[in-house]
Protein backbone atom coordinates (compact mmCIF):
# COMPACT_ATOMS: atom_id res chain seq x y z
CA UNK A 1 0.00 0.00 0.00
CA UNK A 2 0.95 3.59 -0.73
CA UNK A 3 2.39 5.68 2.03
CA UNK A 4 -0.49 8.31 1.08
CA UNK A 5 -3.27 5.01 1.03
CA UNK A 6 -2.30 3.98 4.49
CA UNK A 7 -1.99 7.96 5.83
CA UNK A 8 -5.61 8.26 5.15
CA UNK A 9 -6.21 4.57 6.44
CA UNK A 10 -4.79 5.62 10.01
CA UNK A 11 -6.92 8.98 9.82
CA UNK A 12 -10.39 7.67 8.59
CA UNK A 13 -10.14 5.03 12.15
CA UNK A 14 -9.28 7.85 14.44
CA UNK A 15 -12.50 8.31 16.79
CA UNK A 16 -10.66 11.66 17.68
CA UNK A 17 -11.43 13.45 14.42
CA UNK A 18 -15.45 12.40 14.48
CA UNK A 19 -14.65 10.28 11.30
CA UNK A 20 -15.02 6.53 12.95
CA UNK A 21 -18.92 5.47 12.71
CA UNK A 22 -21.34 2.89 13.66
CA UNK A 23 -24.83 2.30 13.26
CA UNK A 24 -27.52 2.94 15.82
CA UNK A 25 -29.14 -0.16 16.71
CA UNK A 26 -32.45 -0.13 14.89
CA UNK A 27 -32.31 2.40 12.81
CA UNK A 28 -29.73 1.30 10.30
CA UNK A 29 -28.47 5.06 9.76
CA UNK A 30 -24.84 5.38 10.68
CA UNK A 31 -24.05 8.55 13.32
CA UNK A 32 -20.87 9.28 14.86
CA UNK A 33 -19.53 7.48 17.58
CA UNK A 34 -18.89 10.21 19.63
CA UNK A 35 -22.53 11.30 19.27
CA UNK A 36 -23.51 7.91 20.73
CA UNK A 37 -22.05 8.43 23.44
CA UNK A 38 -23.44 11.65 24.59
CA UNK A 39 -26.50 10.41 24.36
CA UNK A 40 -26.82 9.13 27.90
CA UNK A 41 -30.68 8.44 29.38
CA UNK A 42 -30.45 7.49 33.53
CA UNK A 43 -34.00 6.02 32.89
CA UNK A 44 -31.89 2.22 31.82
CA UNK A 45 -29.15 2.81 35.35
CA UNK A 46 -30.10 -0.24 37.30
CA UNK A 47 -26.41 -0.75 39.05
CA UNK A 48 -23.96 1.57 40.63
CA UNK A 49 -21.71 1.62 37.64
CA UNK A 50 -24.53 2.50 35.08
CA UNK A 51 -25.01 5.81 37.39
CA UNK A 52 -22.09 6.39 38.38
CA UNK A 53 -19.78 5.55 35.47
CA UNK A 54 -22.25 5.71 32.73
CA UNK A 55 -21.33 1.95 31.78
CA UNK A 56 -18.23 3.54 30.33
CA UNK A 57 -16.15 0.56 28.06
CA UNK A 58 -13.28 2.58 26.96
CA UNK A 59 -10.31 3.59 29.57
CA UNK A 60 -10.12 3.99 33.73
CA UNK A 61 -11.93 7.23 34.35
CA UNK A 62 -11.65 9.34 37.25
CA UNK A 63 -14.62 11.48 38.11
CA UNK A 64 -13.35 14.39 40.46
CA UNK A 65 -15.80 16.49 42.97
CA UNK A 66 -15.72 19.19 45.00
CA UNK A 67 -17.27 20.45 48.44
CA UNK A 68 -20.13 22.80 47.48
CA UNK A 69 -20.01 26.17 48.91
CA UNK A 70 -16.57 25.84 50.80
CA UNK A 71 -13.20 28.17 49.95
CA UNK A 72 -11.32 26.88 52.36
CA UNK A 73 -10.24 23.61 53.83
CA UNK A 74 -12.48 21.49 51.85
CA UNK A 75 -13.81 17.55 50.71
CA UNK A 76 -13.07 16.37 47.92
CA UNK A 77 -14.40 13.38 46.62
CA UNK A 78 -13.27 10.79 43.39
CA UNK A 79 -15.08 8.05 41.85
CA UNK A 80 -12.35 5.71 40.27
CA UNK A 81 -14.05 3.81 36.76
CA UNK A 82 -12.06 1.03 35.46
CA UNK A 83 -14.12 -1.23 33.44
CA UNK A 84 -12.00 -3.99 33.28
CA UNK A 85 -14.33 -7.13 34.34
CA UNK A 86 -11.60 -8.50 36.98
CA UNK A 87 -12.07 -5.06 38.97
CA UNK A 88 -15.36 -5.50 40.91
CA UNK A 89 -15.86 -2.27 43.07
CA UNK A 90 -15.42 1.33 41.93
CA UNK A 91 -13.21 2.77 44.26
CA UNK A 92 -14.57 5.84 46.11
CA UNK A 93 -11.36 8.67 47.68
CA UNK A 94 -12.68 11.34 50.14
CA UNK A 95 -10.29 13.35 51.52
CA UNK A 96 -10.39 16.56 53.87
CA UNK A 97 -6.82 16.67 55.92
CA UNK A 98 -6.82 12.80 55.80
CA UNK A 99 -8.15 10.36 52.99
CA UNK A 100 -10.68 7.55 53.65
CA UNK A 101 -11.29 4.98 51.04
CA UNK A 102 -14.84 3.00 50.45
CA UNK A 103 -16.19 1.04 47.42
CA UNK A 104 -18.72 0.12 45.90
CA UNK A 105 -19.63 -2.97 44.05
CA UNK A 106 -19.75 -2.36 40.61
CA UNK A 107 -23.18 -4.26 40.22
CA UNK A 108 -24.89 -2.47 43.54
CA UNK A 109 -28.78 -1.25 43.48
CA UNK A 110 -29.47 1.89 44.53
CA UNK A 111 -31.22 1.41 48.03
CA UNK A 112 -33.64 4.22 46.78
CA UNK A 113 -34.32 5.47 43.20
CA UNK A 114 -36.14 8.94 42.94
CA UNK A 115 -37.54 9.50 39.64
CA UNK A 116 -34.82 7.54 37.95
CA UNK A 117 -32.77 10.57 38.14
CA UNK A 118 -31.61 10.56 42.16
CA UNK A 119 -30.13 7.02 43.37
CA UNK A 120 -28.98 6.46 46.96
CA UNK A 121 -25.83 3.75 47.05
CA UNK A 122 -25.02 2.35 50.61
CA UNK A 123 -21.27 3.00 50.88
CA UNK A 124 -20.27 1.54 54.23
CA UNK A 125 -21.09 1.14 57.77
CA UNK A 126 -19.66 0.28 61.18
CA UNK A 127 -20.50 -0.99 64.35
CA UNK A 128 -23.22 -3.14 62.99
CA UNK A 129 -23.80 -6.45 64.74
CA UNK A 130 -22.17 -5.69 68.16
CA UNK A 131 -19.07 -3.94 66.38
CA UNK A 132 -18.40 -7.67 64.50
CA UNK A 133 -20.36 -6.86 61.02
CA UNK A 134 -18.59 -6.39 58.23
CA UNK A 135 -18.06 -2.93 56.73
CA UNK A 136 -19.45 -3.33 53.58
CA UNK A 137 -22.76 -4.58 54.79
CA UNK A 138 -25.74 -2.49 55.97
CA UNK A 139 -27.86 -3.22 58.95
CA UNK A 140 -31.03 -2.37 60.95
CA UNK A 141 -31.06 -0.24 63.84
CA UNK A 142 -31.01 -3.00 67.01
CA UNK A 143 -33.32 -2.29 69.81
CA UNK A 144 -33.09 -4.35 72.69
CA UNK A 145 -35.59 -7.14 73.57
CA UNK A 146 -37.49 -6.65 76.49
CA UNK A 147 -39.01 -10.27 77.04
CA UNK A 148 -35.67 -11.61 78.33
CA UNK A 149 -33.35 -11.22 81.05
CA UNK A 150 -29.88 -9.13 80.05
CA UNK A 151 -27.29 -10.34 81.92
CA UNK A 152 -24.90 -7.04 81.22
CA UNK A 153 -25.86 -4.07 79.56
CA UNK A 154 -24.73 -3.51 75.87
CA UNK A 155 -23.71 -0.32 74.42
CA UNK A 156 -24.43 0.24 70.53
CA UNK A 157 -23.06 3.19 68.03
CA UNK A 158 -23.05 2.42 64.81
CA UNK A 159 -22.47 4.77 61.48
CA UNK A 160 -24.16 4.38 58.13
CA UNK A 161 -22.80 6.09 55.06
CA UNK A 162 -24.44 6.44 51.76
CA UNK A 163 -23.50 8.54 48.12
CA UNK A 164 -26.61 10.20 46.79
CA UNK A 165 -26.38 10.94 42.97
CA UNK A 166 -28.31 13.58 41.89
CA UNK A 167 -29.11 14.09 38.04
CA UNK A 168 -32.06 15.54 38.35
CA UNK A 169 -31.02 19.03 37.21
CA UNK A 170 -29.46 19.15 33.28
CA UNK A 171 -26.18 19.89 33.14
CA UNK A 172 -26.00 20.32 36.94
CA UNK A 173 -24.99 17.06 38.59
CA UNK A 174 -24.60 16.62 42.24
CA UNK A 175 -23.09 14.30 44.94
CA UNK A 176 -23.52 13.82 48.49
CA UNK A 177 -22.32 11.42 51.41
CA UNK A 178 -24.35 10.94 53.96
CA UNK A 179 -23.81 9.62 57.42
CA UNK A 180 -26.05 8.37 59.64
CA UNK A 181 -25.44 8.32 63.33
CA UNK A 182 -27.07 5.54 65.94
CA UNK A 183 -26.29 5.45 69.58
CA UNK A 184 -28.08 3.01 72.02
CA UNK A 185 -27.68 1.72 75.41
CA UNK A 186 -29.57 -1.35 76.66
CA UNK A 187 -29.47 -2.13 80.40
CA UNK A 188 -28.97 -4.93 82.60
CA UNK A 189 -32.08 -6.01 83.68
CA UNK A 190 -33.65 -5.34 87.12
CA UNK A 191 -35.18 -8.60 88.84
CA UNK A 192 -37.54 -7.79 91.99
CA UNK A 193 -38.76 -11.25 93.36
CA UNK A 194 -42.65 -10.64 94.34
CA UNK A 195 -43.09 -13.98 96.18
CA UNK A 196 -44.62 -16.94 95.11
CA UNK A 197 -47.71 -17.42 92.94
CA UNK A 198 -50.04 -19.90 90.98
CA UNK A 199 -49.37 -20.23 88.33
CA UNK A 200 -45.87 -19.27 87.65
CA UNK A 201 -45.71 -17.64 84.33
CA UNK A 202 -44.50 -20.34 81.92
CA UNK A 203 -43.24 -17.87 79.58
CA UNK A 204 -42.52 -13.62 80.03
CA UNK A 205 -45.89 -12.05 80.66
CA UNK A 206 -46.40 -8.36 79.56
CA UNK A 207 -46.67 -6.07 83.02
CA UNK A 208 -46.62 -2.46 81.04
CA UNK A 209 -43.96 -0.21 80.08
CA UNK A 210 -43.29 3.23 80.44
CA UNK A 211 -41.02 6.13 78.37
CA UNK A 212 -40.68 7.34 75.00
CA UNK A 213 -44.33 6.83 72.55
CA UNK A 214 -45.96 4.67 75.41
CA UNK A 215 -49.69 4.89 76.27
CA UNK A 216 -52.78 2.89 78.05
CA UNK A 217 -53.71 -0.13 76.10
CA UNK A 218 -50.64 -0.09 74.39
CA UNK A 219 -48.17 -2.79 74.00
CA UNK A 220 -45.59 -0.46 72.04
CA UNK A 221 -43.50 2.29 72.80
CA UNK A 222 -41.65 4.40 69.74
CA UNK A 223 -39.01 2.31 68.03
CA UNK A 224 -35.71 3.54 65.91
CA UNK A 225 -36.96 4.82 62.66
CA UNK A 226 -35.04 2.10 60.29
CA UNK A 227 -34.10 2.55 56.11
CA UNK A 228 -31.75 4.17 54.34
CA UNK A 229 -33.22 7.97 53.95
CA UNK A 230 -31.54 10.75 56.08
CA UNK A 231 -33.22 11.77 59.24
CA UNK A 232 -33.66 15.28 59.77
CA UNK A 233 -33.61 16.15 63.38
CA UNK A 234 -31.88 13.63 66.29
CA UNK A 235 -34.88 11.93 68.08
CA UNK A 236 -34.30 10.26 71.73
CA UNK A 237 -35.82 6.99 73.21
CA UNK A 238 -36.31 5.92 76.71
CA UNK A 239 -38.16 3.19 77.51
CA UNK A 240 -38.46 0.76 80.46
CA UNK A 241 -40.65 -2.13 80.33
CA UNK A 242 -42.08 -4.35 83.03
CA UNK A 243 -42.47 -8.45 82.62
CA UNK A 244 -43.39 -10.98 84.87
CA UNK A 245 -41.03 -14.08 85.27
CA UNK A 246 -40.24 -17.11 86.94
CA UNK A 247 -36.38 -15.95 86.63
CA UNK A 248 -35.77 -17.50 90.39
CA UNK A 249 -37.54 -21.33 90.60
CA UNK A 250 -40.62 -21.71 92.45
CA UNK A 251 -41.13 -17.39 92.76
CA UNK A 252 -42.95 -14.81 90.93
CA UNK A 253 -40.46 -11.54 89.95
CA UNK A 254 -40.95 -8.63 88.06
CA UNK A 255 -38.19 -7.99 85.58
CA UNK A 256 -37.64 -4.24 84.24
CA UNK A 257 -35.76 -3.74 80.71
CA UNK A 258 -34.38 -0.42 79.88
CA UNK A 259 -33.56 0.96 76.21
CA UNK A 260 -32.13 4.29 75.67
CA UNK A 261 -31.39 5.42 72.01
CA UNK A 262 -30.27 8.18 70.23
CA UNK A 263 -30.73 8.64 66.53
CA UNK A 264 -28.49 11.98 65.22
CA UNK A 265 -29.59 13.91 62.08
CA UNK A 266 -27.70 13.11 59.38
CA UNK A 267 -24.93 14.86 58.70
CA UNK A 268 -24.62 15.78 54.70
CA UNK A 269 -21.58 16.77 52.72
CA UNK A 270 -22.54 17.85 48.99
CA UNK A 271 -20.06 18.18 45.86
CA UNK A 272 -20.62 19.57 43.03
CA UNK A 273 -18.58 18.84 39.39
CA UNK A 274 -14.80 19.44 39.97
CA UNK A 275 -13.03 18.20 37.10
Amino acid sequence: MAPTTKAMAVLFCLPSLGLARRKMAGSGKNVDAVDVQQKWDYTTAKTAWDVLCHNRDAGVFGAKWKESDCTVFCHDLKFKCDPDERVENIEISWKRFTKATMSIPKNAAPVTNEDGTSFRFFVESEGCHGGDGANDEDCELPWGAFDKVRQHTEIVDITRRFLVYDASKPGDRAVSIETNKYEAKFYRSEVDILGTGAPLPAAPVYAGATGTGCGKGLTLCSLPVQGPEPVGETTELDVTTDFLVEDTPGFVSLMKNRNVAKTKTTKITEFEWGN
